[in-house]
């Protein structure tokens, strides 16, 4: 920032620039250009004597607006809504969060246990089942991220098996000691597998390489990977999916072009139906109130499992974790009530 605007912006003004600049970024602009742009917007309300926000709005509204227009298109399509990760990065998921998960449970269990801890069958079945649902699951966001929500949910159906597998041989399994380890030794486990994230790609959707490719020439196929892109990667309700696929589909129909012809890539269509507001995509607050549930569903599956007659720390510090999550989503839904009750009444009414 050039010092005349330095010396004429407030500090709630600066923090304004610096969120703008930091949610340019997140959305692909250059550290340079993103910096750029909020010294121009600063340097527009010295003069104008206006806030950024009476000037430009919110931050990250005026950020999305400013890389639509600064980033490409084709760059753009391939970004996840909402976390703003591209098909590639999520690829590295599968391997990234077992190794997260073991880092947290060698430092949980080092602090646990002590220096060693006792292997049992139970507890290295349970653990292995463990690493491959979080394997699975993370495979199914990355199945959503590249449009293919109906794999996404196969995958989460064997993710659910495999800790429900996980839990049996927890349960029934025996718990006799076969050796001792000390927990530590997970640590440069999940370490290894973060550094393979981020330097093995897994394998993805391959991409149509030819324009002439008999594939191309499948409108449906077309057609149904608008609906996987609309559903999986941009959050768009299964109704308006398949309302905007039927539109599509009809004006084909009418015109007897082909889809890439008429529309564009499908990627970037699907991208375009949702920026310009044809596509409603669903709420921050809608997919965090969905996490937060699972989350919540988790801790207390983790707690019924627990010996209620030996309770020690961690048992506490999971149920404190439910007592504030659960509270969360009562206060998330009862804040929410009154807007659903008057959505259903306007429906019952015709939509007036």
């Amino acid at each position: 920032m050039n010092k005349a605007v330095e010396g004429d912006t407030s500090p709630d003004d600066a923090v304004w620039g610096d969120m703008l600049t930091l949610q340019l970024t997140y959305r692909g602009v250059d550290l340079e250009a993103a910096e750029n742009c909020a010294r121009e917007a600063l340097a527009h309300c010295a003069e104008s004597g206006e806030s950024p926000e009476q000037a430009f709005g919110d931050a990250k509204q005026y950020a999305s607006q400013l890389a639509a227009a600064r980033v490409p298109a084709s760059t753009r399509a391939k970004v996840s809504y909402p976390d703003r990760l591209t098909t590639e990065e999520f690829r590295e998921t599968p391997l990234l969060v077992p190794g997260g998960t073991l880092v947290l449970a060698g430092i949980v269990l080092w602090m646990k246990h002590g220096w060693w801890s006792d292997v049992t069958p139970a507890g290295l079945t349970g653990i292995a089942l463990m690493g491959a649902t979080f394997a699975v699951a993370a495979t199914a966001h990355t199945l959503r991220a590249e449009g293919r929500p109906r794999a996404a949910a196969g995958a989460l159906a064997v993710a659910f098996a495999v800790a429900f597998a996980a839990a049996t041989a927890l349960k029934l399994m025996p718990h006799t000691v076969l050796w001792r380890i000390p927990p530590a030794a997970l640590i440069p486990v999940g370490l290894l597998l973060l550094w393979l994230a981020g330097h093995v790609r897994l394998p993805g959707r391959a991409r149509r390489a030819a324009a002439g490719d008999a594939s191309d020439q499948d409108a449906e196929a077309w057609l149904r990977r608008l609906d996987g892109l609309l559903r999986g990667r941009h959050k768009v309700s299964r109704a308006d999916a398949r309302r905007l696929a039927a539109e599509a589909r009809e004006h084909l129909a009418a015109g007897g072009a082909r889809p890439e012809e008429e529309f564009g890539d499908v990627e970037e269509y699907a991208l375009r139906l949702v920026e310009e507001g044809a596509a409603r995509r669903r709420t921050r607050e809608s997919l965090n109130w969905t996490r937060t549930a699972a989350l919540f569903v988790l801790l207390v599956i983790s707690l019924v499992d627990r010996d209620w007659n030996d309770f020690g720390w961690w048992q506490w510090c999971t149920l404190a974790a439910a007592l504030i999550t659960g509270t969360w989503l009562a206060r998330h839904y009862r804040d929410r009530w009154p807007s659903r009750k008057a959505v259903a009444a306007r429906d019952e009414n015709g939509g007036t």
